[in-house]
């Protein structure tokens, strides 16, 4: 999204809570928004503005989640993802492991790999293997939706970070910040 585009939306906002807007407040704006899509800001303003109940300026972090829940794919319920993996799973059995991979869908895909496809085949006990999914695609999903929101730089930065491991001899020291 340019300026130019970026002012007729501030001007709409503006209009659509019946106040004057701060210069400084739409330099925020435009650079916490400036990644996405002008008709997606316009569509997102308009949908919180739609619901929003004061006279004020709404949280810029508002229109960005309004945005990403309207260009993210929508997840599938996690029992849905649940039933398209078992379905896989008892398809192409434990032998054609890779047909079955392939015939998933990517999210779904992959969190049978966390799980493996063998231990889904050879499950002695389906109902708490398909608790531990759901728990991890709600995990995934959630994680997703949260990184959805974030302005584009910032999630670039995000996704490049490595992940640090503790220095040996501190795992005792951190382990309540770290349990899961």
């Amino acid at each position: 999204m340019n300026k130019t585009e970026f002012a007729k939306i501030s001007a709409y906002l503006s209009a659509g809570i019946g106040k004057k807007i701060s210069v400084e407040s739409m330099d925020v704006w435009f650079d916490m928004l400036q990644d996405l899509p002008a008709e997606v800001v316009l569509m997102a303003v308009k949908k919180v503005l739609s619901s929003y109940e004061y006279a004020t300026i709404p949280p810029v972090g508002m229109i960005r989640k309004a945005a990403a829940e309207l260009m993210i794919p929508q997840f599938p319920l996690a029992i849905e993802a649940w039933n398209e993996a078992i379905k896989a799973v008892q398809y192409y059995g434990q032998y054609k492991a890779a047909e079955g991979l392939a015939s998933l869908s990517q999210p779904v895909r992959e969190i049978v790999e966390q799980f493996g496809w063998k231990e889904l085949c050879v499950a002695e006990k389906p109902e708490i293997i398909r608790a531990q999914f759901t728990k991890a695609w709600e995990t995934v999903v959630k994680r997703e939706q949260d990184k959805s929101v974030l302005p584009g730089p910032v999630r670039e930065l995000l996704e490049s970070r490595e992940v640090k491991q503790l220095p040996k001899g501190k795992e005792d020291k951190y382990k309540d910040l770290y349990a899961i």
